[in-house]
């Protein structure tokens, strides 16, 4: 964690005083969640689609079909990054903000109270995004990589905005390595952003971003969807649907990465517009199901599972969870 840590340091320093520079060193870290109650960082590892899995890379879509009035103007990756990561956080403090005055109401009565701690679509998964600032060539790119110690780094450019990033990696629990394959591309005009992770040939997660028109944003990785709301710098809405990593409801043990959501059509949304709270409530239909947000009018109700914390135990869960906040 330490070494994450100073990687992204350097990263954001890079990104901001280097033109040819811009990002973290490994990109996303290893086998990771992102979801409202976790953190964690997914492998840095998706390019393989193009070669491992059969898959094209594809030329980020510039349309205004998704445009949304009140978006701001991007001119790079690294522009599409910085909008969704305070985007993400806007979500974040407006759950804290009700969250907070859901408990001071009620006062001692300590089992009324939530904890959740809600940090959604961390900006880890996607912080690659940062590289590419305006004019940037994957020749810099690629120099990046190679001076944060990925001395076999290459950055391929596979179309209008989009690129394939390869290296050899180390995992952060062991000393072994593995080939780090990372698909990039994204929209400046409208917003949109997909980056697919690939380890040894293999999916490891994805994330895609996007507008949709009606100042709405769709979100969507391998265990959590979501449509948000923003508008004029502010979180009005959204429905957040959160899947859980930890299979085994029954006794809350860590199981397997159980991977809601295939990388498919229905899946993605970089370059879609059709999008809709029906798609994201599809989660319900799964077991994986943790906890369904639903932001309206200031009012957040979360249904799904509650987190039981036994100590010395593993953590279990309740099933029924139904609370409004605040």
């Amino acid at each position: 964690m330490k070494k994450r840590i100073i990687t992204i340091a350097l990263v954001c320093t890079m990104a901001l005083s280097l033109s040819a520079c811009a990002g973290s060193g490994n990109g996303s870290g290893e086998a990771s969640k992102t979801n409202g109650t976790s953190t964690a960082v997914s492998d840095s590892n998706n390019s393989a689609a193009a070669s491992d899995s059969g898959e094209k890379s594809e030329a980020a879509p510039q349309t205004s079909e998704g445009k949304n009035e009140t978006q701001i103007s991007a001119k790079s990756g690294k522009d599409v990054y910085e909008f969704y990561n305070t985007l993400t956080e806007k979500m974040s403090n407006k759950f804290n903000e009700l969250q907070d005055k859901h408990n001071e109401a009620a006062g001692d009565d300590y089992s009324a109270m939530v904890n959740i701690l809600y940090m959604p679509f961390n900006a880890l998964r996607y912080l690659d995004l940062v590289y590419f600032t305006e004019g940037i060539t994957p020749e810099s790119v690629q120099n990046s990589f190679k001076i944060l110690g990925n001395d076999d780094a290459t950055v391929t450019q596979n179309g209008t905005n989009s690129y394939t990033i390869e290296y050899t990696a180390k995992s952060y629990s062991s000393d072994a390595t593995y080939k780090s394959k990372t698909l990039i591309s994204f929209d400046t005009e409208n917003l949109g952003a997909s980056i697919v992770f690939y380890k040894d040939g293999k999916l490891s997660s994805f994330t895609e971003m996007q507008a949709i028109g009606n100042d709405q944003y769709a979100f969507s990785t391998e265990t959590d969807r979501a449509i948000v709301t923003y508008k004029n710098g502010e979180v009005t809405a959204f429905t957040h649907a959160e899947n859980t990593y930890e299979d085994d409801f029954e006794n809350g043990g860590f199981t397997k990465e159980s991977y809601v959501y295939d990388y498919n059509d229905e899946s993605k949304v970089f370059g879609k517009t059709s999008k809709t709270e029906d798609w994201v409530k599809e989660a319900e239909k799964h077991d994986a199901l943790h906890r369904l947000y639903v932001l309206k009018d200031n009012v957040i109700r979360i249904t799904g599972l509650k987190d039981v914390f036994n100590y010395g135990k593993p953590k279990s869960y309740e099933p029924g969870y139904d609370v409004t906040l605040p």
